[in-house]
């Protein structure tokens, strides 16, 4: 992408193309982490934080087959705690 020339306003903001803010997915409040570096200004989103809790998650992944029962999950578990190799 070329280099693009932005004015800094009066209250401090530079405006960012619609283009380059679709192309890097960024969204009006979305919160942005600014680094100052040897070579300038480093601007990258904040992480977002885990949208689900474990306990969200039951059913998500599909098993075609028989069900499975929850003692057959845990042996692998189970099987490495008697060798202590966990």
């Amino acid at each position: 992408m070329a280099p693009v020339t932005v004015y800094l306003s009066d209250t401090g903001q530079l405006p960012l193309s619609k283009s380059l803010r679709n192309r890097l997915k960024w969204k009006s409040g979305m919160k942005l982490t600014i680094v100052l570096t040897d070579k300038g200004l480093l601007v990258k989103p904040v992480s977002q934080k885990a949208k689900y809790r474990l306990e969200n998650l039951r059913g998500f992944l599909k098993h075609d087959g028989p069900q499975i029962s929850d003692e057959a999950l845990l042996s692998p578990v189970d099987y490495f705690e008697q060798k202590n190799l966990i």
